[in-house]
């Protein structure tokens, strides 16, 4: 059925959720009560419904009967007929008030609503005795009021008889004739905000913040007045989601309730907002998440009470109130505790708000200390400025770093501000810059950068950048300087390494182009040459003298050919090693085969200058991951420089196994080296006699390339020289093998004579 059709019935009708939240009013009961449906929607039914007593009857119960009180938007009651059926509503179970007949309200609905008042309310003739008392009033009655103890000589306006406990409201009656005929009572439970602050202020402010444990006091009238055992005060914090107890009003013993905290979300909150009001002790503990206390259990309280404490509708904290015997609930008490509630709400949040501030006093506080040392400890040029570029604040300890005395950097006016000499001691060149940059921060309140020089007292200079910031709450300027000499040195010193490497790869490309120009009309003369060399000749022509003077000077073009062809293919090399470009192409080969070959290559030479060599090894077969032409050249460029600086006596080719490294060396007895050379001696170019008369042909690219070609294999090379007794050449390279692959069989056990030959083409020429 629509909405449209039920508000065209003339009964009204009123419906409510299980919840007893008001889902829908027809217009009639909206006419009646001056009500729109916007106000009433989803609100509480109590706000239109005066409810008969709820004692001993449940929620349900209520709702069957059909004396209903009904009160309006202005305060207006109408007693109705009518009654209540349960349907469903929008898929859920409801009860629906069906009104057939509206009534003003009789003397017995006056009375049931006097019953229902959360005041004591009673009526006495000018005797004193008591004609009307509700059930609130006598249940005070018995506690405070005498009934020999007459009304007598009441004035004519209200007055306050005020209690320990209660306070009771006088109101005179009068007949015409301005006489007292009776006195018409209300009493309430005396709770004033004051008697809280005496509590809370006294103690809570003060004291729980140096306290970890809930406070207690002993006050018998708050605790007389809602007939319980203790109230204990919790402060909720929203942002921590913690619930913990910080006041206890009781007459517990010392370790009761002397600890109380848990987390508690603000979903918990709601639902237990939401959830009843009086709850088993055990039940209690287990809805929030409490452990058992077995501190009340032994005081024999068996049900608690908790209440929301709001301010300004924000959850700020919960009464907890414990009871020996379950609670009545009257609704006398209700009204106190509620008043309660709202005073310590105020307090809890005056007592939040209070230690914001005074955390904020300490921030405040903490702050400016950590400027001062921050100020006191920083390595950087600080200074705080008024807006007009006065000095206010400054660490000119660091300061002095610059030679300068306080008195020298400082001038101090005659109104006795103070202002920083920024100029004063600045270089000449930067003075009309640092006289515009300032006049920018001044004039336009702008954030700059900049950076100048600044002298020193011992006439060295420093570059300084600063950095300047308005700002715009504090109405100065924070300028920080940093000394960025360093900086700038390295920069400057960066700057020339790049161009010295730009140089160095200039000087790289040049030598391999001019190594591949020469390498062209080298092989074109080498290919001429060959040519020349395999022209047959006649038998008699052998033995004429120009024949021998012809293979002289071809001998002498062929061994300048290798030269050559050696110098540069050893440019190229050490521009490939330079550029990172050389390729390292590895295989497994039986390494001790591979150095023998290339010592017996180098035999013959060797005997031209009558020297002996001489190959020794303790290992006969060692398998190595190694690129040959590598280990080749190695060889060939060590025992061409031995012979190159021995006239006379041996050289010795010796092979040790050292755990897993293989050691090779190489000594002769030769001329020997200078200490002094030592170190250099594997540098590019570097020759230990570099004069035109040298004894030697050399270009000092041959251990370059030695030393590139041993650290390609993860090894060293070294040395140890004798002045006028010989050298001792070392290289030394891990034993690694590829997995997974066959060793590589030589299948020319001989070194192709050409390598030899180029490799000794300084010596024989």
């Amino acid at each position: 059925m629509t909405h449209n059709i039920l508000n065209q019935l003339k009964e009204g009708l009123l419906i409510v959720n299980k919840r007893l939240e008001i889902q829908f009013c027809n217009d009639s009961i909206l006419r009646q009560l001056k009500y729109n449906m916007e106000e009433l929607q989803g609100v509480r039914v109590e706000k239109i419904v005066l409810l008969p007593d709820k004692k001993n009857k449940s929620d349900v119960e209520l709702y069957v009967q059909r004396r209903w009180q009904l009160v309006s938007s202005e305060g207006e009651i109408f007693y109705i007929q009518g009654k209540v059926i349960e349907e469903e509503w929008n898929g859920e179970k409801a009860y629906c008030l069906i009104v057939f007949e509206y009534k003003s309200y009789s003397v017995e609905t006056l009375e049931h609503i006097l019953e229902n008042m959360p005041y004591g309310i009673w009526l006495s003739d000018a005797e004193g005795d008591i004609q009307y008392i509700n059930q609130n009033a006598a249940e005070v009655y018995n506690k405070i009021y005498d009934k020999r103890n007459k009304v007598r000589n009441c004035k004519k306006s209200i007055s306050w008889k005020r209690k320990k406990i209660f306070d009771i409201l006088e109101i005179p009656l009068l007949d015409e004739e301005d006489r007292v005929k009776g006195v018409i009572g209300m009493t309430k439970y005396a709770v004033r905000q004051s008697d809280v602050d005496r509590v809370l202020r006294k103690d809570l402010y003060f004291k729980q913040r140096e306290k970890k444990k809930i406070i207690g006091c002993k006050n018998e009238k708050l605790i007389q007045m809602i007939g319980a055992e203790g109230i204990l005060i919790c402060e909720y914090d929203k942002k921590e989601s913690s619930l913990k107890g910080i006041y206890r009003i009781s007459s517990f013993p010392a370790d009761v309730l002397d600890k109380f905290e848990m987390a508690l979300s603000e979903t918990k909150v709601q639902e237990l907002i939401n959830s009843k009001s009086v709850w088993e002790m055990d039940e209690f503990c287990e809805q929030i998440g409490l452990s058992e206390r077995s501190d009340l259990k032994r005081l024999g309280i068996r049900y608690v009470y908790q209440y929301p404490v709001t301010y300004n509708n924000e959850i700020v904290g919960f009464l907890i109130i414990s009871y020996k015997d379950k609670l009545k609930n009257s609704a006398m008490e209700h009204v106190a505790i509620n008043r309660l509630s709202k005073y310590i709400g105020a307090a809890l949040k005056n007592n939040q708000l209070s230690q914001e501030m005074r955390n904020e006093l300490e921030r405040k506080d903490n702050s400016e200390k950590k400027l001062k040392d921050i100020l006191d400890i920083a390595t950087d040029f600080i200074c705080i400025n008024d807006e007009k570029g006065n000095l206010i604040e400054g660490n000119f300890e660091e300061w002095k770093h610059l030679g300068w005395s306080y008195e020298e950097l400082v001038d101090i006016n005659s109104d006795g501000t103070q202002r920083i000499k920024y100029t004063e001691h600045v270089l000449e060149e930067d003075v009309e810059t640092t006289n515009e940059v300032l006049n920018q921060i001044i004039n336009e309140k702008r954030n700059v950068e900049y950076t100048n020089r600044w002298y020193c007292k011992d006439g060295s200079y420093k570059w300084i950048r600063w950095v300047v910031r308005y700002l715009e709450e504090k109405k100065c300027f924070l300028t920080v300087g940093t000394d960025v000499s360093e900086i700038i040195k390295m920069k400057n010193e960066r700057l020339l390494y790049e161009e010295t490497l730009k140089l160095e790869s200039l000087k790289r490309n040049f030598l391999s182009n001019i190594s591949h120009e020469l390498r062209t009309p080298i092989n074109v003369l080498y290919c001429a040459f060959q040519l020349i060399e395999n022209e047959s000749l006649e038998a008699e022509d052998e033995k004429k003298s120009w024949y021998q003077q012809q293979i002289k000077h071809k001998e002498m073009i062929k061994q300048n050919i290798f030269r050559l062809i050696r110098l540069t293919n050893n440019m190229l090399n050490i521009s490939e090693i330079n550029a990172g470009d050389y390729s390292e192409k590895k295989e497994n080969y039986n390494i001790i085969e591979l150095i023998e070959n290339a010592t017996m290559a180098v035999v013959p030479y060797a005997h031209r200058k009558g020297i002996e060599v001489t190959f020794d090894t303790q290992e006969e077969e060692v398998i190595v991951a190694c690129n040959d032409d590598m280990i080749e050249r190695i060889m060939l460029n060590l025992l061409s420089n031995a012979v190159k600086y021995t006239e006379q006596g041996d050289i010795t080719v010796d092979i040790n196994k050292v755990g897993q490294k293989l050691v090779v060396s190489v000594k002769d007895t030769g001329i020997g080296i200078p200490k002094e050379n030592l170190e250099n001696i594997f540098n590019q170019f570097e020759l230990v006699d570099t004069s035109f008369t040298r004894r030697c042909e050399g270009t000092g690219i041959g251990l370059a390339i030695v030393k590139a070609f041993v650290e390609a294999h993860q090894g060293k090379v070294y040395v140890e020289s004798w002045l006028g007794e010989g050298s001792k050449f070392y290289f030394e390279i891990p034993i690694k093998v590829i997995e997974g692959e066959d060793v590589h069989e030589l299948v020319d056990t001989k070194i192709n004579d050409e390598k030899c030959r180029m490799e000794f083409a300084e010596i024989y020429y």
